[in-house]
């Protein structure tokens, strides 16, 4: 499904489950093309996934809130010759501050970043995928949203997070009816708890404090699941057994 010598192209790379991909997939021998937004960062990681790896990699230090964002990347991707055999659409943040209180740019900037590029990325190299009649995209939505139940009391409602995630979910599920005939596998990786920089950003690091360490999975326990259900693939994979049975759960409740 992943083989050795092909391209991906990462977002939120640095971090996370983001990083844990990128590592994955060295160790697979592809190639990666690396987006995110902390300079620094990406070329320390681009050096050190070359030094191990024996790989080539490819920097692109963009935040993705911005409108020509995919240009951008398409532009380094054909700069290089290059030609995108994977997509993991994986950068993301939380909902900061009361919807209302907070100005509209900033949730523009979200919209942008986490619906918009995600799907104008499948959009641009979708094409290249159908020529070659293989491809792989993972778009990593959340279990949340897959839910319509709250799981845990939080100190400030989402308000876009939750149904952005959604979007991705059933975008993927789209993608997946229409072009699994041309050989192009896509997945909506939604994982629950996960140990990364991301409740710290949102202002809820608490959280780590609250929920016991066993509903927790590491990036790495997450990607390792996500590319052994790309290998079969599963359209919408949750990971974790807790998830799982939450997901079963709530299936059987609200959807009978």
């Amino acid at each position: 499904m992943i083989k050795s010598g092909q391209v991906a192209i990462v977002t939120g790379a640095s971090s996370g489950i983001g990083l844990a991909f990128c590592y994955a997939l060295a160790k697979r021998g592809v190639n990666l093309v690396l987006v995110a937004r902390s300079e620094d960062r990406l070329l320390a990681l681009s050096q050190e996934l070359e030094r191990d790896y024996a790989i080539s990699s490819y920097v692109v230090p963009l935040d993705l809130s911005r409108s020509d964002a995919v240009f951008e990347i398409r532009r380094v991707v054909q700069s290089f010759k290059l030609s995108v055999d994977v997509i993991i659409n994986n950068a993301g943040f939380d909902d900061f501050g009361d919807f209302l209180e907070t100005p509209w740019t900033d949730h523009a900037s979200m919209l942008q970043a986490m619906l918009i590029c995600p799907t104008r990325l499948c959009y641009e190299f979708l094409p290249d995928m159908k020529k070659k009649q293989a491809g792989c995209i993972i778009n990593v939505g959340s279990i949340v949203g897959l839910f319509t139940l709250k799981l845990f009391k939080r100190s400030r409602p989402r308000v876009l997070y939750g149904p952005i995630k959604s979007y991705l979910i059933d975008y993927t599920r789209s993608l997946s009816r229409r072009y699994r005939a041309d050989g192009i596998v896509c997945q909506a990786l939604c994982p629950g708890l996960t140990w990364s920089e991301f409740h710290q950003r949102s202002g809820e690091s608490d959280i780590y404090k609250r929920i016991p360490k066993r509903f927790w999975l590491t990036s790495e326990a997450v990607v390792d699941q996500s590319l052994a259900a790309l290998s079969r693939e599963k359209t919408v994979v949750v990971t974790g057994w807790y998830n799982q049975l939450l997901n079963q759960l709530h299936r059987r409740i609200f959807l009978g």
